[in-house]
């Protein structure tokens, strides 16, 4: 009855405890992409199934050749006959060396430069010299091969936000704009079978590969790793879930079959050698580091869309709330503008200046020719012709002193 209830409700015993399988046949099977094609065995025993990485990127299972022929190489071409106006294809190790004997193995391969599997029709093994094909494959007219998606928005309690989850392959999901107030006492990354959270779930390492309680966030984007050979296929949500209290602060839905790429570790791109079934592959030093960088690129692509996304969106929030520093009041076609003319501020100034200087001058001259009158005139009636003779005196001045300060601030003005 245990075994049976256990098959019933999709249990999984491993070293990690009891997980929840998502119950999707072939789920457990492995995953290179999306396939191709066979390879038509034509000559010197060529064999293999061909699948689609991503743009770029072929994946060949178990790929055979007796490494007999005189001059083979990888080729590929947008003609529709094998060998017409082709171009050749690096080997698993980045080189276009002639291909030595291969007896499946797995191997991965990447097209130049500008080339995408939108704009080739074939794919083989040819011999330059002869123009001979030992095995071709076609690709089908519009396929539809792997690359990212889009799901929805995390949106939940505790501030748990974000913009659309993006699926970059089967085991790598990116966070854009990821916001969680960091004030609940057991939050996880979740993941797990059917449409909601459940506590069957499994937790996720997040972004530093820490698998305690989430700190908090304020719109980062952050990339997480499915662990183990866990991937995309065999789960239908991710979120953010407290586990002490089995609470959903926020979640969203993963479609089955998505078409999304392999990760690297799934198609046994990796420093050492990876055995696969027994089979060594040993890959060289510059392919790995060509498919670390294009998952790399695309990683980093992704980051820059959603930053970029992020500032148009700030920079539309700060236009809305922007205010003018200064008022400049709209006016009509019919409105009349009174034009003032400016003071001449500079004229009066020393057209004052000019008056105080006189006004100096004749109080000076004055004390000077009062002084020298005081010894020889010192009886009352003499002071009272003396003042008499000062006041006829400054009335005879005034006008030629009043006249002076214009003469002056015409000669400055004209200067």
């Amino acid at each position: 009855m245990r075994i049976a209830m256990y098959g019933v409700i999709g249990i999984r015993i491993s070293k990690h405890g009891a997980e929840q399988c998502s119950g999707v046949a072939g789920a457990s099977s492995a995953y290179y992409g999306k396939l191709i094609g066979k390879l038509s065995e034509l000559e010197h025993g060529v064999s293999g199934e061909v699948y689609a990485v991503d743009a770029r990127t072929l994946f060949i299972k178990d790929f055979t050749y007796d490494g007999e022929g005189p001059a083979a190489w990888f080729y590929a071409g947008h003609s529709k006959s094998v060998g017409t106006n082709g171009f050749k294809v690096r080997d698993e190790r980045g080189t276009f060396d002639l291909l030595r004997r291969y007896r499946k193995k797995d191997i991965t391969l990447m097209l130049p430069e500008g080339k995408t599997l939108a704009n080739i029709k074939w794919f083989s093994v040819y011999c330059d010299d002869y123009a001979v094909n030992f095995g071709d494959v076609k690709i089908p007219r519009n396929f539809d091969y792997p690359r990212p998606q889009k799901l929805g928005q995390l949106s939940g309690i505790h501030g748990v936000s974000s913009e659309p989850v993006v699926i970059v392959d089967a085991q790598t999901l990116l966070i854009p704009s990821f916001t969680y107030d960091g004030e609940a006492p057991d939050a996880k990354f979740w993941v797990g079978a059917g449409l909601s959270p459940t506590p069957q779930g499994i937790k996720l390492p997040n972004e530093n590969g820490e698998v305690g309680p989430l700190r908090r966030y304020d719109h980062k984007t952050i990339v997480l790793s499915l662990p183990d050979d866990l991937t995309v296929h065999q789960i239908g949500h991710f979120g953010v879930w407290c586990e002490a209290f089995a609470v959903d602060f926020g979640h969203v839905k993963i479609p089955h079959s998505l078409n999304v790429p392999p990760s690297l570790k799934m198609l046994g791109v990796s420093p050492q050698t990876v055995a696969r079934g027994g089979q060594g592959q040993d890959l060289s030093t510059q392919s790995q580091q060509q498919q670390q960088q294009q998952q790399q690129q695309q990683q980093q692509l992704l980051l820059q869309q959603q930053q970029q996304q992020q500032q148009q969106q700030q920079q539309q929030q700060y236009q809305q709330y922007q205010r003018p520093t200064t008022y400049r009041p709209q006016l009509q076609r019919r409105q009349s503008v009174q034009i003032v003319p400016a003071l001449d501020y500079t004229a009066q100034h020393h057209q004052l200046r000019a008056n105080v200087q006189d006004d100096g001058d004749y109080q000076g001259d004055y004390q000077r020719r009062s002084g020298a009158a005081a010894a020889a005139a010192a009886s009352p009636a003499t002071t009272i012709s003396r003042q008499a003779r000062a006041r006829f005196r400054f009335q005879q001045q005034q006008p030629a002193n009043a006249a002076r300060p214009q003469q002056q601030t015409a000669y400055r003005l004209q200067y």
